[in-house]
C-alpha cells in the first residue's frame, strides 16, 4: 500500500467566505438594531426636511435641508455612544463560540487556518458596524443629493468618526472577550477599562484632600493623561464638528485617528482561537496536558475534504505559539492512516511506534512506517523514526521470536526497552495521575524511565551530547 501526499495551494488560508456569511447572518439583530437606529437618525430625517422642504411656498423655503445637512457632523456624540454599546454586543456576538465547548470543538474542526478562523469572527463582527455605517454615508448623501444641499465634508467627518470610535470600540470589547472566558464577564471587564483610569484618579483625589494637607488636584498633565486612558471622557467630550460662517471646522479628529490606532495594535495581538485555551495544567510539576474528544473524528472528516500543504501543517501551526514553553511535547496518536496522522507527524520532530507483539500490530506496522516516509520526503524533511517498541510484554519464547522477527525484517529500528504488562497501568488513568506517581515502583514506571532515557540516548548521539 502506498500512501501520497497530494499538494495544492489554499485559497481559503487567512479567511473562510462561509463562516463569516453565517455569522452575520445569525447575529442579524445586533447590526439590524444599529442600523435602525441611525436610519431614523439620519436618512429618515433628511426626508422628512426634504418633504417639509417640498411643501413649502415658492420662494418661503426655510432652508430645511441645508440645516439638516449641517447637523450631521454634531451626531458624533450620538456615534460614540453606539460605538460603545454595539461595540461591546458585537464582541459578544463573535466570541460567543469561544465559551461553549460544543461550538468551540465545532469550528475548531474546520479545516481553516486558526488565524484564518479569528480574522474571519473578527471581521464579521467589524462588519456589523462599519458596513451599517457606509450605507447610512451614502442614503444621506443620496438625500442631499435630491435636496440640491450636498455637504460632504460635515458627512464625511460623520463617518470618520462613527467607523473610528466603532472599530476602536469593537477591538476593546474583543480584547475582553479574550481572557475573560466567560461571556457575561466581558462586558463587565470592557466597562471597567474604559473608566478605570478616571475612577483610580478619582479616589486618589479624594484621599490625597483627606490627607494631605495643600492638595490642590493633580496638574494638567496628569489630567490629559487620564482624559487619553479614559476614552469615553476623551471622545465623548473632545469630538465635534459644526459650520461657521459657511467653513466647516472640526475638534478631536486626530484623537479618533489615535485610537483607531490603538485598535489596529490590538487587532493585532489578538488570537480568537490559542492553543493556550486548549491546555489543562495538571498540577504535577512540568506536566500539561491538551486532551481529546470525539470531535477529532469531525476534524478528520473535514481536514480530509481539503488535501493542502495547509492541511498538513494546522497542528504544527497551533504548536508554533507554545514550542519554546515546553521541552518535550509528546503527542499520544492511534495506529491509523489518517490526515489527522498526517498533522501529527508534519509537527514532529521524532517517531516512536509502540507495538503489540501480534500479527495485527506487524501488519499495520509496515503501513504506518511508509506513511512517515512519504511525511519525510513531501512534508516534513526534519522528521525521524526512532524506532518500535514493544508494550504488553512477557517473558515468553514466542515474544523473543516476535522481536527477533520483526528485528530482522528491517521495517524499522527497534528499541531495546520493552515495556511489560501491568495492571497499575490502567489504573492510573482512572486514579487521573501520571505512573510514576500512583506506582513509581511498579515495573511498568521503571521500564518507562529506562525508555526515556533510551530515547535521550538516542537524541543526544546525534547532537553530539553525552546523556546524563
Amino acid at each position: 500500500m502506498k500512501w501520497e501526499v497530494r499538494t495544492m495551494r489554499s485559497g481559503t488560508s487567512l479567511f473562510n467566505w462561509p463562516v463569516f456569511k453565517k455569522t452575520v447572518l445569525r447575529f442579524w439583530p445586533v447590526w439590524g438594531a444599529y442600523s435602525a437606529i441611525w436610519l431614523v437618525a439620519l436618512p429618515l430625517q433628511g426626508l422628512m426636511m426634504l418633504q417639509l422642504e417640498a411643501q413649502a411656498r415658492p420662494g418661503l423655503t426655510d432652508g430645511y435641508m441645508r440645516r439638516f445637512a449641517q447637523s450631521v457632523p454634531e451626531m458624533a456624540h450620538m456615534a460614540m455612544v453606539l460605538a460603545l454599546v454595539f461595540g461591546v454586543l458585537a464582541a459578544m456576538a463573535v466570541c460567543s463560540h469561544l465559551y461553549n465547548a460544543r461550538s468551540a470543538n465545532f469550528f475548531g474542526s474546520l479545516p481553516v487556518r486558526r488565524e484564518g478562523l479569528f480574522a474571519t469572527h473578527y471581521l464579521a463582527g467589524l462588519a456589523f458596524l462599519v458596513v451599517p455605517n457606509a450605507a447610512i454615508f451614502l442614503l444621506t448623501l443620496l438625500i442631499e443629493a435630491i435636496g440640491g444641499t450636498v455637504l460632504l465634508p460635515g458627512l464625511g467627518f460623520w463617518l470618520a468618526v462613527a467607523c473610528g470610535e466603532c472599530f476602536f470600540f469593537y477591538s476593546l470589547a474583543v480584547f475582553c472577550g479574550m481572557f475573560t472566558g466567560h461571556i457575561l464577564a466581558l462586558p463587565a471587564f470592557y466597562g471597567i477599562f474604559n473608566v478605570l483610569t478616571w475612577a483610580l484618579c478619582v479616589l486618589a483625589s479624594a484621599v490625597f484632600h483627606r490627607f494631605y494637607y495643600g492638595f490642590n488636584g493633580f496638574g494638567p498633565w496628569m489630567q490629559t493623561l487620564i482624559e487619553w486612558l479614559t476614552p469615553v471622557m476623551k471622545l465623548g467630550s473632545g469630538v465635534g464638528g459644526w459650520y461657521a460662517d459657511g467653513l466647516f471646522q472640526t475638534r478631536g479628529l486626530d484623537s479618533v485617528a489615535a485610537y483607531a490606532a490603538a485598535a489596529l495594535l490590538l487587532a493585532d495581538g489578538l488570537d480568537a482561537e490559542a492553543v493556550e485555551r486548549a491546555i489543562y495544567r495538571t498540577g504535577y510539576y512540568g506536566l500539561d496536558i491538551i486532551t481529546s474528544n470525539l470531535e477529532l473524528y469531525a476534524a478528520d472528516r473535514a481536514l480530509y475534504d481539503r488535501q493542502d500543504t495547509d492541511t498538513a501543517r494546522v497542528l504544527s501551526s497551533v504548536l508554533d505559539h507554545v514550542r519554546n514553553d515546553y521541552d518535550f511535547c509528546i503527542i499520544d496518536n492511534g495506529p491509523s492512516v489518517d490526515t489527522v496522522t498526517l498533522n501529527v507527524l508534519a509537527a514532529a520532530d521524532d517517531v516512536l511506534i509502540p507495538i503489540r507483539p501480534d500479527e495485527f500490530s506487524f501488519s499495520g506496522l509496515l503501513d504506518l512506517v511508509e506513511q512517515v516516509q512519504a511525511v519525510q520526503e513531501r512534508v516534513n524533511p526534519g522528521l525521524t523514526l526512532r524506532g518500535a517498541f514493544f508494550t504488553h510484554w512477557q517473558n515468553r519464547e514466542t515474544f523473543a521470536q516476535a522481536r527477533r522477527s520483526l528485528e530482522d525484517s528491517g521495517i524499522c529500528p527497534v528499541l531495546q526497552t520493552a515495556i511489560s504488562y501491568n495492571p497499575k497501568v490502567p489504573e492510573s488513568t482512572l486514579e487521573e495521575k501520571p505512573l510514576c506517581v500512583f506506582a513509581p515502583r511498579s515495573w511498568a514506571a521503571i521500564q518507562y524511565k529506562k525508555l526515556t532515557a533510551e530515547y535521550l540516548a538516542l537524541t543526544d548521539s546525534d547532537k553530539g551530547v553525552k546523556s546524563e
